[in-house]
């Protein structure tokens, strides 16, 4: 059911879709719990920084439920992983937001990620996570895998494909 749609980072139709990611999360805001409203407008605002400060190689993935709503909006960016031996090449997931219209949105947009990535031939899909969730991404298979100077791991995950 899910509807994607994939825009370049240099698209005059970024506008369009911020505009319809602020009208979606606001309304969304509007129908929350004081703690998910905190959440929601979190997520809001690594959409519209992912749409508006993207860079012109970034893709964003759009995702529209089977009504046509607005469900989340990812911003990925595909180049070398340079902390990684050998450079590998990767999908990075610089921004992910899901509106809260529909279940499901985040893991459609990940899988959506992970199945661009492979359609590439690239090494591996990465991101930093929030604490709260690094759980969501370990059941889609991702592992920290960056350790800090005290040999502790980061919050960046990994998924090899």
């Amino acid at each position: 059911g899910y509807t994607i749609t994939k825009v370049g980072g240099a698209d005059p139709a970024i506008r369009s879709i911020a505009q319809d990611a602020s009208v979606a999360f606001n309304a969304a805001i509007s129908k929350s719990s004081k703690q998910n409203a905190q959440k929601r407008r979190v997520a809001w605002n690594l959409v519209k920084s992912g749409l508006l400060a993207g860079s012109p190689e970034d893709t964003h993935i759009v995702l529209k439920d089977p009504k046509g709503r607005l469900a989340g909006v990812a911003t990925v960016t595909y180049g070398t992983d340079v902390g990684s031996k050998g450079n590998a090449r990767v999908a990075y997931i610089q921004t992910l937001g899901t509106t809260g219209v529909t279940k499901g949105a985040g893991r459609a947009l990940v899988e959506q990620v992970i199945a661009d990535a492979r359609s590439k031939g690239l090494a591996s899909v990465q991101l930093e996570s929030y604490d709260s969730a690094v759980g969501f991404y370990e059941k889609l298979g991702f592992q920290k895998f960056r350790l800090n100077t005290l040999g502790e791991y980061t919050r960046e995950m990994e998924l090899k494909i």
